[in-house]
């Protein structure tokens, strides 16, 4: 449904916004690949500092690219949600992101041309743990109004207070209130919870839910808690040594050595069949080229008539044409395709712009007209092809009148026509 005045509203917009600006979102100077590798570095050392062993995995990977994904993305989100499990990790992902944010030296958008270098002109990143807004909204409710005010704040392990407290008789919602706030100043925040996202809208309720769905994305950690590393550590040491004992008996290591006898003759296949590959588009480019050499050669006589060679050259370089492009040659106007591709990759230095243009006539008259690509004849040049690149000795000169290129040897050493013999109509030569 179109705006009536649609360009009037927006004059009207535009008065309407004077003295008014947008909140800027914050976003981390990077690409997301970029980001994703500061992250890493800021998580790993948030680990070291705690005195254990950083373990990456596919899910500690998945949860750095989302965070990276969150903070460089074009979007209208100013806010992450990190939930799941206990001790899997997204406190650490807070501080990481704090320590970052430090480093960095973001400046805030929006700023006076000239603007100093004031920290108050960079980004900070505040966090405070659930519980303790619960004994802000009780003692200094100031301080929750400033925590509200922060650039970027991080709220740690929310689910954990309590809902509700109660002051001379009154009800209050500390979480609920601060969430609130961060969503009408649009300021970016940063959760960590306990609580599935189910249990984070039976908790505080519908508004504050569908409030978080429209300013965050959420994260979610499904993998379980490092806590019993130290544990894990010692039985997978053990395990180690187990298995060592085990690599040294001689079933084991005669079972490796047939693995990876085996493994090397895959590999050496996947290389004859890439090798033989590449020999087969050789052969192709050089059928080719031969044909290319001939008409050139042809172009720059002044003869009206090909030699046989020549005919045979330009028949087989259109079929080499065709093979490498994927054409039909069994159609007239797959013939037209193939002559006019084969005819476009042709050197013409030397050869006058009349002669060159008489010359691509004839030669598309000859691949239409004079020659036939039947089923038989394209299925044995394929054949003589697959025959060529079986080993890298057998090439011989393609275009001429040749062993090799007008019989094939069948297994059982009888010979077979091969490539010498043109299906066509005797050859007029260029004057019709």
């Amino acid at each position: 449904m179109e705006i009536a005045n649609e360009k009037k509203i927006a004059g009207l917009v535009q008065f309407l916004r004077k003295g008014r600006t947008m909140t800027g979102r914050f976003r981390l100077p990077m690409l997301e690949e970029q980001a994703y590798e500061y992250l890493l570095a800021a998580y790993i050392m948030e680990v070291q500092l705690r005195y254990r062993r950083f373990i990456y995995n596919g899910f500690v990977e998945e949860q750095l690219k989302q965070v990276a994904n969150c903070l460089t993305a074009n979007t209208a989100k100013f806010g992450i949600v990190l939930c799941g499990g206990c001790g899997n990790g997204k406190t650490t992902m807070l501080k990481a992101l704090q320590n970052l944010v430090r480093r960095l030296k973001i400046l805030k958008p929006n700023l006076p041309p000239n603007t100093g270098h004031s920290s108050d002109n960079y980004y900070s990143f505040t966090i405070v743990n659930a519980m303790q807004i619960v004994q802000f909204r009780k003692t200094d409710y100031n301080k929750l109004c400033k925590l509200a005010e922060a650039d970027m704040l991080g709220i740690d392990d929310i689910g954990t207070e309590l809902a509700e407290v109660q002051d001379y008789g009154n009800f209050m919602y500390p979480i609920k209130e601060l969430l609130a706030m961060q969503y009408d100043a649009q300021l970016f925040t940063v959760f960590t919870t306990n609580l599935e996202p189910k249990e984070i809208r039976q908790r505080y309720g519908d508004r504050i839910a569908d409030r978080l769905n429209e300013m965050t994305t959420k994260v979610v950690y499904r993998n379980p808690t490092y806590r019993t590393e130290n544990a894990l550590w010692e039985k997978y040491k053990i395990l180690v040594l187990h298995w060592n004992d085990l690599t040294k008996q001689p079933e084991i290591i005669e079972a490796v050595k047939r693995v990876e006898d085996r493994k090397e003759q895959e590999a050496e296949a996947k290389r004859e069949v890439q090798a033989r590959q590449d020999r087969y588009e050789g052969i192709l480019d050089r059928f080719i080229s031969e044909g290319h050499e001939q008409l050139q050669a042809f172009s720059l006589s002044s003869r009206i008539d090909f030699y046989e060679k020549e005919t045979k050259a330009i028949y087989y370089g259109i079929m080499a044409t065709a093979t490498k492009s994927n054409i039909a040659l069994r159609s007239p106007q797959g013939a037209k395709f193939a002559v006019e591709r084969f005819l476009a990759s042709m050197d013409w230095n030397g050869c006058g712009n009349y002669r060159r243009e008489c010359v691509a006539h004839w030669t598309k008259l000859f691949a239409t007209d004079e020659v036939v690509y039947t089923e038989p004849i394209i299925q044995n040049f394929l054949s003589f092809i697959d025959y060529m690149s079986c080993s890298a000795d057998t090439y011989v000169s393609l275009g001429g009148s040749n062993g090799c290129a007008d019989l094939l040897t069948n297994w059982d050493g009888t010979q077979k026509d091969g490539l010498g013999a043109l299906p066509s109509k005797k050859w007029h030569g260029l004057v019709r």
